[in-house]
């Protein structure tokens, strides 16, 4: 039991400092060991050298390969496709992917099963990204690309592996290189030319008129029309009911999809077990956070952005029903999956679960990491990653409300937010510097007390340290972190948070 202080004691600063220091001793004599049971999160780092080198001889053979009769329209189409194969070099370069872990196998394997029932097909990749979209898309250059942020959501083996079933006849049938074509075709012809001039003839919406006519030119691999959604969901099932995956997997897959805009945990946080700790005013705090700190009218473009993210696959009620029909599975019942595949599953989806708040992080979405931190508590109230997860982010928001940086770490409750997490930002945003201060105490001696000396805790310390400034803490929390940790995933931002501010220039 670390660091857990006796009840009704408090703990001074040089307190703080010697029991930290006790801590780094503890550590390097070897009476505190870094568990496994801890669950480490896997490091962002750059993709494997023979990858990228893989990668860039495909898109090589690929664009020699690569001919249409129209030479302007060949030129055209093949500057596109530069764009999407740059784009997916660049997005690994920039770290964007996770490598190397038991879901990476798991997804490889998976795809393994998938193409060989048909002797057709080609096997793309198969990537994880840390983006926490609930999304997967096929880039149409050999790359399928799973989101952790799709994971959580999922239920069953049986509904990932149609996910890549859908997305591997995207990839198969090559709608991003048509969606491409179709793309220049239209520039081309009269007709768009003759539509832009009416538009540009109006005297009121002009506007709109002529982005409506934009997003008929625009290629986003996120998104196809209706007619390839169903073509990939026909193909999908066909080779999913090859494999030993249950076909109901696609009907609970769109159930899934059908509800991504909303929260995965539809049960609000509970304000008293969440923020009834010393330190806080509770009674103040509910009483403030009764007057919205806004009319949740304003929607930004990147509220538009992210409200069309999670709404990239429409329609998923009828997609269900032509599932069923396809399959020969009508009048069969929901398509959940049964208790033992949920169970199958549920490792899975709790380790997603972590990925995703630790890339929340990474965004500095402090607010929406401690939201999803203290969802798990409510089930897992002994778990210290996500004890320190909360320590953390109550950290961040400290520090950033010291410095006048709150709107970069807190997100504003707007109307295209679900409710239950609009509802806590409205809460967060009440709470005083002070009680940032307390929560992260708060939360850090629960992590503390609730297992061994995880990276997340010690960085949690580390994190908390640094948000108060005291210098010497921050030293011996760091000294921790190294000791149990020498490669700690948090190394490059440790360094970031520790170096000196830069000079201004002259």
């Amino acid at each position: 039991m670390l660091l857990q202080r006796w009840p009704g004691h408090s703990c001074s600063a040089s307190c703080v400092t010697t029991v930290l220091a006790l801590i780094a001793m503890s550590v390097v004599s070897g009476s505190i060991v870094a568990q496994e049971s801890c669950d480490r999160i896997p490091p962002r780092e750059a993709p494997p050298k023979e990858l990228v080198e893989a990668m860039k001889r495909q898109y090589e053979q690929d664009s020699v390969g690569f001919q249409l009769p129209d030479k302007k329209m060949l030129k055209a189409v093949r500057n596109d496709r530069q764009q999407l194969r740059r784009a997916m070099v660049d997005r690994l370069e920039d770290r964007m992917f996770i490598h190397g872990t038991p879901i990476n196998a798991l997804l490889d394997s998976m795809m393994d099963v998938i193409v060989a029932t048909d002797p057709s097909l080609t096997r793309p990749r198969v990537n994880l990204t840390w983006l926490t979209i609930p999304n997967a898309v096929s880039w149409g250059e050999g790359t399928i690309t799973v989101f952790i942020g799709l994971l959580p959501h999922l239920r069953s083996k049986d509904e990932l592996a149609f996910v890549l079933a859908h997305e591997l006849a995207h990839h198969h049938q090559g709608h991003t290189d048509r969606d491409i074509r179709a793309k220049h075709e239209r520039l081309a012809s009269g007709e768009l030319k003759e539509q832009v001039k009416e538009a540009m003839r109006q005297t009121y919406g002009r506007r709109a008129r002529l982005e409506a006519l934009l997003m008929d030119v625009v290629v986003d691999v996120r998104k196809h029309g209706r007619a390839y959604e169903s073509e990939s969901d026909s193909l999908g099932l066909i080779w999913l009911m090859r494999t030993r995956f249950d076909p109901l997997g696609a009907i609970g897959t769109m159930e899934v999809l059908d509800k991504t805009d909303k929260e995965l945990d539809q049960r609000p946080i509970d304000l008293r077990a969440a923020f009834d700790h010393p330190g806080v005013d509770f009674s103040g705090l509910m009483a403030r956070s009764q007057t919205p700190i806004s009319s949740l009218a304003g929607v930004d473009a990147f509220d538009r952005s992210r409200e069309e993210d999670l709404k990239t696959h429409p329609d998923c009620v009828h997609r269900a029903e032509d599932l069923r029909i396809w399959s020969g599975m009508e009048g069969m019942g929901e398509g959940g999956p049964t208790n033992e595949a949920r169970a199958a599953y549920a490792g899975i989806a709790r380790k997603a679960m972590r990925w995703l708040v630790e890339s929340e992080f990474y965004y500095e979405d402090a607010g929406r990491a401690v939201f999803l931190a203290l969802q798990r508590l409510r089930d897992e109230p002994e778990d210290p990653f996500w004890n320190a997860a909360v320590a953390r982010g109550f950290a961040m928001l400290h520090k950033a409300s010291k410095e006048h940086d709150l709107a970069f770490v807190l997100a504003t409750p707007k109307k295209t937010l679900d409710p239950v997490y609009a509802a806590f930002l409205e809460v967060v945003h009440g709470l005083r510097m002070s009680e940032y201060a307390a929560l992260s105490e708060h939360y850090l001696q629960r992590a503390r007390s609730s297992g061994p000396a995880c990276e997340a805790t010690l960085f949690a310390t580390f994190w908390q340290a640094h948000a108060k400034g005291v210098t010497n803490e921050r030293g011996v929390a760091h000294d921790a972190l190294f000791a149990a940790y020498p490669d700690t995933r948090y190394r490059e931002l440790v360094e970031e948070l520790v170096a000196p501010p830069a000079k201004p220039k002259r």
